[in-house]
């Protein structure tokens, strides 16, 4: 449960920090096991899987946070990972990774050997 907590305020406190509270942007949990994370442009809502949270490591939760965040700050007709999502990222101190690799290839959510991530509906990166 620290962990979920701490994920809950972390992403609160970056979110309005970094503007995205004061612009409609709201937090939520979901229980998705092929996604750590994601951002819902219509919604203006960012999501973490509360199933990911309390199987691994806060660093894992902290990358996957400001990775949503810099989707929120990056305009949502850019590419999805394109460079202005990557420079945002970066700059935030996300990784700009772009999935979320199980440590040692164990999945403990889905019990698959696979990496995590979607593509955009609109331009598939």
């Amino acid at each position: 449960m620290k962990n979920l907590t701490r994920t809950e305020e972390t992403l609160r406190r970056l979110m309005r920090k970094h503007g995205l509270t004061d612009n409609g942007w709201t937090f939520g949990w979901n229980y998705h096991k092929r996604a750590y994370g994601l951002c819902n442009y219509s919604d203006l809502r960012i999501e973490i899987s509360l199933c990911h949270v309390v199987e691994y490591y806060w660093e894992e939760t902290l990358d996957t946070i400001l990775h949503e965040i810099a989707h929120g700050l990056t305009p949502s007709n850019c590419r999805s990972h394109g460079k202005e999502w990557k420079s945002n990222c970066r700059q935030i101190g996300g990784t700009a990774n772009l999935y979320f690799y199980p440590p040692n290839g164990l999945d403990k959510v889905g019990r698959k050997n696979a990496p995590y991530g979607g593509k955009c509906t609109r331009c598939g990166l």
